[in-house]
């Protein structure tokens, strides 16, 4: 296997199991995280030489950058929102968003959309955290806006290269900050 899979394999288990175990109560926040998870699913199929995982890979990549990490930041900011608490609202919020990141990335060839909005979504994470005051959702966040700052800076850490990089440390974000969802059932 390669470090690509191998990269892809924990950032998949931490996203849908928190998918499934957060899809009564936060249901946003379900729908976000089961769109990273069953993309770094898709991509261990394609990293693995199955070349009809391609496709969907890239697909499903851009709505788990686009849709996804804005869901998990709503679903964490503004925690009791209609998005964050009821699954036809966050279903409702994933429909529009797809449309129009669909139109602005392959459509109108602006990629940066999806670079835009994951960055965005991961420091109105940081922020939801600094309110909790919580030392593990704070160190998450921190996690996850370092890995989206060394991707925009093109900044690789060795041995990694830039995709296992992004999966590794989106791994790490996501399980501490759901060590803190889980601790108390409250959302950062």
């Amino acid at each position: 296997m390669s470090g690509d899979v191998w990269s892809e394999l924990p950032l998949t288990a931490v996203a849908l199991i928190i998918a499934i175990r957060e899809i009564k109560m936060r249901p946003g926040m379900a729908l976000g995280t089961g769109l990273i998870g069953v993309a770094s699913l898709l991509g261990i199929f394609s990293f693995s030489g199955i070349k009809a995982a391609l496709g969907p890979h890239d697909f499903v990549s851009l709505l788990a950058a686009c849709v996804g990490m804005p869901l998990l930041a709503i679903s964490l900011y503004w925690k009791e929102s209609i998005i964050a608490t009821k699954l036809s609202a966050a279903v409702r919020f994933f429909l529009v968003v797809s449309a129009i990141s669909v139109i602005l990335v392959p459509m109108l060839n602006f990629g940066l959309w999806s670079s835009i909005t994951a960055a965005a979504s991961a420091l109105l994470i940081f922020a939801a955290a600094l309110r909790s005051r919580l030392p593990v959702a704070i160190a998450g966040s921190v996690i996850l806006v370092a890995c989206f700052t060394l991707s925009a800076g093109n900044w690789v850490l060795a041995p990694l290269n830039a995709d296992q990089q992004l999966h590794v440390l989106m791994a790490i974000s996501l399980a501490l900050l759901a060590i803190r969802w889980q601790s108390n059932q409250v959302s950062v």
